[in-house]
């Protein structure tokens, strides 16, 4: 609730699961948040709170700016032209705002479809030795201040904090210690986007690898985004495909921007966003 109040956007949780047998992927589901993993986060969260209120050092912020206005409200009319309808206001870069807009939506389904185009608007957070607050957030200041067992940024804090409390910083190299955490949040920021494309080009490679095996066989899928280049799908099992429009037997389909779905010239269907 405290978290809500201060602006936090609760965009839901995107990963997927893959069990593997033999070194082969068998299974696929959407993860679950539990509730001890939800106090954990949480816990992390004031730690990090308490960490970026507390230390006056140049130190690895995790910041995440307010999204360009003009891409969110392209999100929200790309959810209302789908028929996603939701009561928007002019204050739409606003996490108060958004997390109203996204509680209005009451079918499950098209919550999360809303979340994801909603996720696709926003800025990736990133680490920043300036301190601009964190919009996903609804932080001021944000400082990861977790387990040392992971990330560089964490331990960096750590040492910060360290210096600070037991009055050890040289007060005279603060400009030259300024550049050199600069040049490191730069650094943590490229590596930690090369990581997540490493994990996204792994979970991928192994749904690739499952749907070779079921060549022919039917799934149930929800469109999960549109465009005028094609239609992103996710089965049931989590799993992310694309059709192709010119592999959608029985008719031909043409793009309409007005209504941002594809339609069958003979047999009127509509695929749109959540079909």
């Amino acid at each position: 609730k405290r978290k809500i109040r201060r602006g936090y956007v609760d965009l839901g949780n995107h990963e997927v699961n893959i069990e593997m047998n033999d070194g082969k992927p068998v299974k696929f589901s959407e993860k679950k948040t539990g509730i001890a993993e939800k106090i954990i986060e949480n816990f992390m969260l004031m730690a990090g709170e308490c960490a970026a209120s507390y230390i006056v050092l140049p130190t690895p912020y995790r910041v995440h700016e307010r999204p360009d206005e003009e891409r969110v409200e392209d999100a929200f009319d790309m959810l209302e032209k789908s028929g996603i309808r939701v009561k928007s206001t002019h204050d739409i870069c606003n996490g108060h705002v958004i997390q109203k807009i996204l509680d209005q939506i009451k079918d499950e389904d098209d919550r999360n479809i809303a979340a994801s185009i909603i996720l696709r608007s926003m800025k990736r957070a990133r680490y920043s030795v300036e301190n601009v607050g964190h919009f996903g957030l609804g932080l001021h200041g944000y400082d990861q201040f977790t387990s040392p067992i992971r990330r560089a940024p964490d331990l960096v804090t750590h040492r910060n904090i360290r210096m600070q409390r037991d009055n050890k910083f040289n007060v005279s190299i603060v400009d030259s210690y300024y550049e050199e955490i600069d040049k490191f949040c730069q650094h943590a920021t490229l590596k930690e986007r090369n990581a997540d494309q490493a994990e996204r080009d792994a979970s991928q490679f192994e749904m690739n690898r499952y749907m070779a095996e079921h060549i022919g066989e039917k799934f149930m899928a929800r469109v999960v985004y549109i465009n005028s280049r094609g239609i992103y799908i996710k089965t049931s099992d989590g799993i992310d495909g694309k059709l192709l429009i010119e592999d959608i037997d029985g008719d031909d389909f043409f793009y309409d921007p007005r209504t941002n779905s594809f339609n069958g010239k003979k047999t009127k269907v509509r695929i749109k966003l959540g079909t």
